[in-house]
């Protein structure tokens, strides 16, 4: 994990796993408001969590595993280029082939609790705490959503649970360039996972009265995998660098209103309902 000051940094191209199971191997980033596992699994391995409290997400971008993914009783393929939503209880995934996926929970889940001690929060910054948001109207089911039957015109797709959202970018095959969008969020984290490609994060504090609460600005070099685990109100960019394909997924909890009442996420015939 990075030192720095601002954004947290979990290199899991670098570093040893925090867990090491049955032919698998697990790194955990948490945030405040979710934590991030990264599985990297040989075939036939399985990974059984118990969530009573909460769906969780697994993220399948290209060029991770293909998997089966189980819960509730019903068993649903998931291939690359995939979201699972799983329902609180009892589940498990299976590799079918080797390759690294990644789950999501929120910090309604103990297995936020349980991960904390993996990672650094952002301690003192100004993010809302999680409120549950109400069960999706149709009830909660595994859903698989393949992005075959989700096109778009660019390489953006949002899709959510109640209480978490999961925003996949690419993959890219082109440098994006110097033409980047610094940004900040006043009250939330962004998490971005990083599955293909090498990135620069880019992070400033802006400058308050306190000036003992002034920092430098990060310029941090990432490759794949890897979370950077960014706190409200750091300013933010990514800049791809050197050769693609460049492929990421941002994380947050609760799910954007912003994306949310813009109409981008792709299953909101599931999940109607802004946050809370």
């Amino acid at each position: 994990m990075g030192e720095s000051t601002l954004g947290a940094y979990y290199r899991h191209d670098q570093e040893d796993p925090d867990v090491r199971g049955d032919r698998t191997e697990h790194w955990y980033a948490p945030a405040v408001n979710f934590v991030v596992e990264t599985i990297h699994g040989q075939v036939g391995a399985t990974c059984a969590v118990t969530d009573p409290n909460d769906e969780h997400l697994v993220l399948l971008p290209e060029g991770s595993a293909e998997l089966s993914v189980s819960a509730g009783g019903t068993r649903k393929p998931a291939r690359p280029g995939s979201l699972v939503v799983v329902p609180p209880g009892e589940s498990a995934i299976e590799f079918l082939d080797e390759g690294y996926a990644y789950r999501v929970f929120s910090a309604l889940s103990p297995i936020h609790a349980e991960t904390r001690r993996f990672g650094r929060l952002a301690e003192g910054a100004p993010v809302k705490p999680l409120s549950p948001g109400a069960p999706p109207p149709g009830g909660y089911a595994l859903r698989v959503y393949d992005f075959a039957d989700h096109p778009v015109q660019r390489p953006k797709r949002v899709f959510r649970s109640v209480n978490l959202m999961a925003v996949f970018l690419g993959p890219m095959p082109l440098p994006r360039g110097d033409r980047l969008s610094p940004h900040f969020h006043e009250d939330f984290e962004q998490a971005s996972v990083v599955t293909q490609g090498t990135y620069v994060h880019h992070i400033r504090r802006t400058w308050g009265t306190d000036a003992a609460a002034w920092r430098d600005d990060d310029h941090e070099r990432v490759g794949a995998p890897s979370v950077t685990v960014i706190p409200p109100p750091d300013i933010h960019t990514s800049q791809t660098v050197e050769t693609g394909p460049f492929q990421h997924v941002d994380i947050f909890a609760p799910p954007r209103a912003d994306l949310v009442a813009s109409g981008d996420v792709l299953n909101a015939d599931g999940y109607p309902g802004g946050p809370e």
